[in-house]
């Protein structure tokens, strides 16, 4: 699994190295960016905060939804689903 600071979301974007993105709602009233890569080594890992290298909690979806864009990633919609299926 691997983790990406902003810097490295928007490089390995630009190369075609990310597959998808998702945002995760953490329980404590933040969110965080999910990353997939392409690569299988890499795997799924967290969008990063540049200082402390953890997973960037993001107190709003619209932080969360801007720092997709600014990765490189189209926003188009979101998608809600009911756990309790």
């Amino acid at each position: 699994m691997s983790d990406w600071t902003m810097a490295q979301a928007k490089r390995d974007f630009e190369r075609g190295l990310l597959k998808s993105v998702h945002i995760v709602d953490t329980g404590i009233d933040t969110w965080a960016v999910q990353i997939t890569s392409t690569l299988g080594m890499d795997g799924t890992g967290w969008l990063l905060g540049a200082k402390h290298k953890e997973p960037r909690q993001m107190k709003t979806l619209d932080a969360a939804v801007e720092a997709i864009r600014q990765i490189g990633f189209l926003v188009k919609q979101l998608e809600v689903c009911n756990l309790k299926k």
